[in-house]
C-alpha cells in the first residue's frame, strides 16, 4: 500500500500566444508560457515554489492526413503539455 499526498491547485495564467493557437510551434508555446506562468503565479499565490507545474493548450492545423471529399486537406483539433519545475529525484519506497 502506497500513500502519497498530491496537492493540485489549478490557476488561470496567460498563455501570451493568440486566444485560437494555429500550428504545432504557437501551440507548444503557449503551453510552455502556461507552465511557466503557473509555477511564478503558484509562488505568488502559496508563498514558495510548487515541486511543478503544468500547462496545457489547444490549437488547430491543417493537416493532409485525411482530406475532405474535394481532396482539400482538413482541419485538425491538437494539443500540447508542458512540465516545467525543479529538476530533483522523488525516492519512494514500496513494500
Amino acid at each position: 500500500h502506497l500513500e502519497i499526498d498530491v496537492q493540485v491547485l489549478g490557476l488561470d495564467v496567460p498563455s501570451e500566444v493568440s486566444h485560437q493557437p494555429f500550428g504545432d510551434e504557437e501551440t507548444q508555446q503557449g503551453a510552455k508560457t502556461r507552465a511557466e506562468n503557473a509555477y511564478q503565479a503558484f509562488k505568488e499565490t502559496q508563498g514558495v515554489y510548487p515541486h511543478l507545474a503544468i500547462g496545457l493548450e489547444g490549437g488547430l492545423e491543417w493537416s493532409s492526413t485525411i482530406q475532405d471529399t474535394n481532396g482539400r486537406d482538413t482541419l485538425w483539433c491538437m494539443a500540447w503539455m508542458a512540465i516545467y519545475g525543479k529538476r530533483t529525484t522523488h525516492l519512494v519506497e514500496c513494500l
